[in-house]
């Protein structure tokens, strides 16, 4: 069931109608990692891999904070997305392990955007790439179409972690490999699978992310509480006009603009009621009231559609600031500001973001150095076999005296990347 809300212009001319999607098929908490944490499903298991990459994505609280701001304008319609096509909610945090939620990423294979698209995959799920335009960029379509792809990639293995790793590898790759291993599809030994190293190491990230969002605490993370509501409303142009005239109807800076929709490289280019523009919800108002004015129809299959559960009267919601402060290149509301003047602090966060995607791509050492915590029924014997390590090898590392151990205890543990 949608809600139709009609506004009326002072001229007494109708502004088209605006959709409100409503709480159908989606979780009402109050925050969004409580509705996420709800709707995880994946086996979160901390192999070796998961616990190298809990403690790579974890060593600055403050590059996991900036993360996690950057996914605060996108998180809450991916989410939702991905409820919709009845996925894991763990699948909402992909775009942080391909890109850490920046619709500007761009990888030395030329993949672009949050989903990180190549140009192959981008044309096979129709994104226009062009010098106007690129679609591997849009928010919706990048979105739409990876899970699109994800899903199909589930039907194709019938499990999730080869359809998530045959995201980053190619189903064709994944299946030569699924085959060659004596395997069929709905009943995978992911673990045994020969990977390349890339993908062996893919599924682990997304678990160990999801890992963090699920128990912030275990892991010293003081996880920025984010409202169950969107910030940015998603809108269809009335009829024809350029990016130009859509800044202007909407009262949006240049830069705000560009950052939520990357994917229009002009402000020539010309949209219309097939094309949608991502505004900040504060400023979905101001558009609607302009194209009132202006006496712009929409037609009736063509309305805006504005992703909120709220009442669109209540103008004070908000968010738009934070959208605008937290964004992937910081301090965006800010228009005294240039790119010579950005904060150093800021500047120093997003080159720690750039480290971070090249550590989280580069192999694991031969050896990997794991800080585990000693859980409630854990033993000596239990944490060796669970590490394929030698009992007295990890009493030595941690000058354990006796075979006792204490709950909330941190062991170091260096154990080879091959183990099991």
């Amino acid at each position: 069931m949608s809600v139709s809300l009609a506004v009326e212009a002072d001229e007494g001319t109708p502004i088209p109608d605006v959709m409100l999607i409503n709480s159908y098929n989606t979780r009402q908490d109050a925050d969004i990692w409580t509705r996420m944490r709800r709707g995880f499903q994946l086996s979160h298991e901390e192999t070796k891999l998961v616990l190298y990459y809990e403690r790579l994505y974890t060593k600055s609280p403050k590059t996991f904070a900036r993360l996690v701001a950057n996914a605060k304008p996108y998180i809450f319609y991916i989410l939702t997305q991905t409820e919709r096509n009845g996925m894991p909610s763990e699948i909402a945090l992909l775009p942080g392990v391909e890109s850490t939620f920046n619709p500007n990423a761009k990888s030395s294979s030329n993949a672009y955007g949050m989903w990180q698209f190549v140009a192959s995959t981008g044309t096979r799920f129709n994104m226009a790439q062009n010098s106007s335009i690129d679609e591997r960029q849009d928010l919706v379509k990048s979105t739409n179409s990876a899970l699109s792809y994800l899903n199909y990639l589930h039907k194709l293995f019938g499990q999730w972690e080869p359809a998530i790793g045959a995201y980053n590898w190619g189903e064709g790759n994944m299946y030569r490999e699924i085959i060659h291993s004596g395997q069929k599809p709905g009943n995978i030994d992911y673990a045994s699978l020969n990977l390349r190293s890339e993908t062996e190491n893919y599924v682990p990230k997304l678990i160990a992310l999801a890992s963090i969002i699920d128990n912030p605490s275990k892991f010293g993370v003081n996880l920025e509480n984010v409202e169950n509501k969107p910030v940015v409303a998603v809108v269809n142009p009335p009829k024809l006009m350029t990016i130009s005239q859509m800044i202007n109807l909407a009262g949006i800076d240049k830069d705000t603009f560009n950052k939520l929709n990357p994917q229009y490289k002009s402000t020539d280019y010309t949209v219309g009621n097939k094309d949608h523009v991502v505004l900040p919800l504060s400023n979905e108002s101001i558009y609607l009231a302009s194209i009132g004015k202006n006496q712009f129809q929409t037609p009736t299959n063509e309305n805006p559609i504005v992703l909120s559960v709220q009442n669109q009267n209540d103008e004070s919601s908000s968010d738009g600031g934070d959208l605008i402060a937290l964004a992937a290149a910081g301090d965006l509301n800010n228009q005294e500001n240039d790119s010579n003047t950005v904060p150093s602090d800021v500047k120093n966060i997003n080159n720690e973001l750039d480290n971070l995607i090249t550590e989280l791509n580069a192999p694991p050492p031969e050896t990997l150095t794991i800080n585990y915590i000693v859980a409630n029924g854990d033993t000596l014997f239990s944490i060796a076999k669970r590490f394929g390590e030698d009992i007295n090898e990890i009493k030595n590392q941690n000058n354990i005296v006796g075979n006792s151990l204490t709950v909330g205890e941190t062991l170091t543990i260096k154990t080879s990347q091959n183990g099991s």
